[in-house]
């Protein structure tokens, strides 16, 4: 976990010195000054230069209303860039005011309270974001960085910042963090199609498929959430976790399942297979072709899987004898990879 280390030029000034106090300070309303925050935090915090460096970029983007982003950027440029965006912004605002001019002021006054109403919300949301991914990468025990040089693409950085934008649910909210947290600590971890789920994913559904977590297990890059040959025979979805039929089309219309309906996995030989991080071999039993049911996990599905919270207690040896042993599949976990 990060900490300060205690005797830091810090203590005497109050200054924010690490990611949990940067996460408290955002979420009472302070803001996050990026610069000099993230400026503070080499002062005793085991992060990475390139963490931090992603991390000023990314409290830059969503939190650019929390500090004079603005007027840095352009005392960082000539004159001759100073002197066009100053003519940029003259133009913006003779049009705006010449705009608004004809309006009775009441109208004005609801114009701009809309707007900062409309603004506030979208700044809280964004704020809890960033919040929830310092408080994850926090809670990391050390922190590395093999990719030193790897960028956050703007794009998908702009993109992530309107969805965040969008999140007022607790539980999304977190799953955003995360997913920014993800995206800081190895860029190109998570595809602006998840992105894109995100912005229409309810906390019900991913409730739901957190609860369908239960039964997935990866196979190389693939993921399926296993079925018993009576759960699929039946036809009924999951009846033990009390996820039906239709909820798992619901899932599916998501896109976290690649179809609404069972598919088959054959399993002809030894295959590396993973369930809640706990990784083993599988093969068949007879050494004939084993037919595995379940439910596809789509690329988005595989990623958002990452994210969820496995600190339950799981069986791992009752996993297996109800989804694997009845199929004819024995596992050795002394030869995992």
């Amino acid at each position: 976990m990060t900490e300060s280390i205690e005797g830091t030029p810090s203590e005497a000034t109050g200054a924010v010195t690490t990611l949990q106090q940067a996460a408290s300070s955002i979420r009472e309303g302070k803001g996050f000054d990026a610069l000099t925050s993230a400026l503070a935090l080499a002062h005793g915090v085991p992060v990475p230069p390139s963490i931090i460096r992603r991390i000023r970029e990314c409290a830059g983007r969503l939190l650019s209303g929390t500090f004079n982003s603005a007027l840095r950027y352009v005392e960082r440029h000539t004159e001759r860039l100073d002197f066009e965006a100053k003519v940029q912004r003259d133009l913006v605002v003779k049009a705006a005011n010449e705009g608004l001019a004809h309006l009775p002021d009441e109208t004005k006054h609801a114009i701009a309270m809309g707007f900062l109403n409309e603004y506030a919300l979208k700044l809280e949301n964004k704020s809890a974001v960033v919040a929830e991914a310092l408080t994850s990468i926090a809670h990391e025990e050390a922190l590395e960085d093999e990719h030193p040089d790897a960028e956050i693409s703007k794009d998908w950085l702009n993109h992530f910042s309107d969805v965040a934008a969008q999140k007022c649910d607790p539980e999304m909210r977190r799953l955003m963090g995360r997913i920014l947290a993800g995206e800081i600590r190895q860029p190109g971890s998570y595809s602006p199609l998840t992105i894109q789920r995100m912005s229409t994913l309810t906390s019900q559904a991913a409730t739901l498929f957190e609860r369908l977590s239960h039964v997935v297990a990866f196979v190389d890059d693939g993921a399926m959430a296993v079925m018993t040959e009576h759960e699929y025979e039946a036809g009924k979805g999951f009846p033990e976790l009390k996820i039906s039929w239709t909820e798992l089309a619901l899932l599916a219309s998501y896109g976290l399942l690649e179809t609404a309906h069972a598919t088959q996995w054959h399993q002809d030989g030894p295959e590396s297979m993973s369930v809640r991080g706990r990784k083993f071999i599988a093969k068949s039993k007879s050494g004939n072709q084993v037919e595995i049911y379940g439910y596809l996990l789509s690329e988005s599905g595989r990623e958002i899987y990452q994210l969820l919270d496995f600190s339950d207690y799981f069986d791992f040896d009752k996993w297996v004898q109800s989804r694997l042993v009845p199929y004819g599949i024995e596992i050795d976990t002394s030869a995992a990879p």
